[in-house]
């Protein structure tokens, strides 16, 4: 598949503009917008852009402030990305501490009632996002970003089913975080122990450290945390949610 241009971006995040302005209430129209602008992003490093953000804000705040049902977990996922505060920014109220949960809570559970918790029950789940260096909207790294960094990594000369194969396994294995350009590109965040459950069916959860504040999102599942000087942890967003990956480490299952 022929890799979108830099002017195709533009041009697609224009016309979803214009459909967005002339039907301003239709929230998968405010999805796709917020995102083409995400995407575009990534594709070349732009300065923090304050107007566009809080343009963006809010038009995804004036959604929020409806009925909560039947939103999809993509619609929580735009609103966390948004309000994720910059790297030492503290947040300016507990409310916005609380705001972060709370979508956090209604993205999982807008993915448990969707037919992704059906259909991906037991499937590991891709990243869609990760926390990167930048700042506003750039600081949101696509997977496809990674994506490109990893394909450089395997072997060429594969036919082309096998070199996808192998690139899926890599992510699946966790061999993508020992990646030099990898580990360059995430932020590095914080984390607190969290208890853990005595429910082994419930998903592992730290505390990631966010603006002055504390929220416990899930860890990959095969972390090895012990304290290792090379690895840090980074945070990520799949379907359901924010998830925390160590970098650097071994996982459980690479250990002899």
């Amino acid at each position: 598949m022929t890799e979108r241009t830099e002017a195709d971006l533009k041009e697609i995040r224009d016309a979803l503009k214009a459909k967005h302005e002339e039907k301003d209430d239709d929230v998968e129209l405010a999805e796709r917008f917020i995102l083409s602008n995400i995407v575009l992003s990534n594709k070349l490093p732009y300065p923090p852009q304050p107007t566009l953000m809080h343009e963006l804000q809010t038009i995804n705040h004036r959604f929020l402030e409806t009925e909560q049902r039947n939103r999809s977990p993509e619609f929580y996922l735009l609103a966390l990305m948004l309000l994720w505060p910059e790297e030492q920014q503290i947040m300016s109220t507990e409310q916005h501490h609380h705001n972060l949960q709370q979508y956090a809570d209604l993205m999982e559970k807008a993915f448990d009632d969707s037919w992704y918790a059906k259909y991906l029950q037991g499937r590991y789940l891709l990243p869609l996002f990760f926390l990167g260096k930048g700042s506003g909207l750039s600081k949101w790294v696509h997977k496809s970003r990674l994506d490109a960094i990893v394909e450089k990594s395997v072997n060429t000369g594969l036919d082309e089913e096998v070199r996808m194969s192998e690139i899926n396994r890599m992510w699946i294995s966790g061999r993508v975080w020992h990646l030099p350009e990898i580990k360059h590109i995430l932020q590095p965040v914080k984390t607190e122990p969290l208890f853990s459950s005595q429910n082994h069916e419930e998903e592992e959860k730290v505390f990631v450290c966010v603006g002055g504040n504390t929220i416990p999102v899930c860890m990959e599942s095969k972390i090895d945390c012990s304290p290792e000087s090379t690895a840090f942890f980074c945070l990520g967003f799949n379907v359901k949610g924010p998830i925390v990956f160590k970098v650097g480490g071994p996982r459980r299952d690479q250990r002899q």
